[in-house]
């Protein structure tokens, strides 16, 4: 899972205090935590599951090991619900 790339899927449709919402492909809309669509936001193709833990964990000031598990289990989570595909390229 570390060298995968994911892409998000999904058009941001707006935010409330502390949620924020996307609408995938079938036009369901989908309420993120802020920690879930940060994830989303970095899963732009580019970066490896294992560069998004890195750039978290210098933008957030938070141990890498402690960022491997919950960013992995937000990509699973997203990937289920078809808001993030993997990038074969």
């Amino acid at each position: 899972m570390k060298q995968k790339r994911f892409l998000r899927k999904g058009e941001e449709a707006g935010t409330d205090n502390e949620n924020f919402y996307v609408v995938d492909e079938s036009n369901t809309t989908y309420e993120l935590s802020a920690a879930v669509y940060y994830v989303w936001k970095l899963a732009d193709g580019t970066k490896t599951v294992e560069e998004i833990v890195k750039q978290a964990s210098a933008e957030l000031n938070m141990p890498e090991d402690e960022l491997q598990e919950p960013i992995a289990i937000i990509m699973l989570k997203l990937l289920e619900n078809k808001l993030v595909a993997e990038n074969l390229e």
